[in-house]
């Protein structure tokens, strides 16, 4: 990743923060203390063609659960949760891009 240059000397102003956040990779995102990992994820689902949406009413261990693709995930500790005939369990990242494409 590059870092920006000094501060001062005239010139541009600095691009806002959210379009440098929109531009991360994922593993970037997951570094940067100012993203949130669902924001990542967010990212991560629009670079993929799809939507990262709240199920309204729907919780599983106490988390938000939501719809990614033709998933249904909840967040929690940097982890993504995917139901997978309706049990809960861990899924790399890829594995659940895979699966919420199908």
């Amino acid at each position: 990743r590059e870092e920006k240059g000094g501060e001062g000397g005239g010139g541009a102003a600095p691009a806002p923060r959210a379009k440098e956040k929109a531009k991360m990779s994922i593993v970037d995102a997951m570094y940067d203390s100012s993203v949130t990992f669902k924001e990542a994820l967010e990212h991560l689902a629009e670079d993929n063609g799809l939507l990262l949406l709240p199920k309204a009413g729907k919780s599983q261990a106490g988390k938000q659960v939501y719809t990614l693709g033709k998933v249904s995930v909840y967040l929690d500790n940097r982890l993504v949760y995917a139901s997978e005939a309706g049990v809960w369990k861990p899924m790399a990242l890829d594995d659940l891009l895979k699966k919420a494409q199908k």
